[in-house]
């Protein structure tokens, strides 16, 4: 009983994670276009969204996959510079 409450609460602790991350990413970088994305992460990231899309109104749509590069360019400190750089 003890082990499947610990899994609750770590389940719990990995959402108030990506929740805090989601928050960060859509404040800095929720202007960024799917379109922009795709041109960094290879047109994989976010399927059957348009391209058109800023990553404000899809952040909440978008699947595992494209969800853990961004995790990884935001924990990294590099997502921001990565997006800056399709436009120069």
């Amino acid at each position: 009983m003890e082990k499947s409450r610990g899994l609750k609460q770590g389940q719990c602790e990995l959402s108030a994670r990506q929740i805090q991350a989601n928050a960060e990413i859509s404040r800095n970088h929720g202007t960024a276009l799917v379109r922009t994305l795709r041109a960094i992460y290879g047109p994989q990231f976010a399927p059957g969204l348009p391209g058109s899309a800023r990553l404000l109104a899809v952040l909440d749509m978008l699947d595992e996959g494209s969800l853990q590069q961004l995790y990884r360019d935001h924990e990294a400190n590099t997502l921001g510079s990565r997006i800056s750089a399709q436009y120069f």
